[in-house]
């Protein structure tokens, strides 16, 4: 265990350790998982919020509440998970209410997106050949779909 924790501080090994923190399920990583939640690396931060949500110590209910608001939307996945899993009530309507509002992000997002792509293929119309920057911003327009849920959720918002 205490090796496990001394690696959090190895830039290559630290993300190693926070899966194999998690896998103990052991509560003395609590402390130390909870302090990587504010690294600057969010696959760091996620894996930290997936670990603890393994090891179900509801003192990473309040730190994972505030990983809600991280940047990283798969942060905020992993966090909205642990707080599930930790099923303290106050942790679970947090997650709940976070789940909600990406939602209705995602919803307005791909309901943008799928606007712009509209008036593009619209301004390409009769056109043999699309313009080269008309494909490349197809592609980013898709970039930006997958961002939010892909084309499933595009075909459910054309509906």
């Amino acid at each position: 265990m205490e090796l496990l924790i001394a690696l959090l501080q190895d830039q290559e090994l630290r993300r190693a350790a926070i899966f194999g923190l998690g896998h103990t399920g052991d509560a003395r990583a609590v402390e130390p998982l909870i302090a990587v939640l504010r690294d600057a690396d969010s696959i760091v931060r996620e894996f930290a919020a997936r670990a603890l949500g393994q090891i179900g110590d509801a003192r990473a209910v309040e730190p994972l509440i505030v990983a809600l608001e991280d940047n990283a939307a798969t942060v905020v996945e992993a966090a909205i998970r642990a707080l599930n899993s930790l099923g303290v009530p106050r942790g679970v309507q947090a997650a709940r209410d976070a789940f909600l509002q990406r939602q209705e992000q995602a919803s307005d997002a791909v309901e943008q997106v799928v606007t712009e792509l509209c008036a593009l293929l619209r301004s390409e119309k009769g056109s043999d050949f699309p313009r080269e920057s008309t494909i490349q911003r197809a592609r980013a327009i898709g970039e930006q779909l997958n961002q939010y849920g892909g084309f499933e959720r595009m075909q459910r918002v054309m509906k």
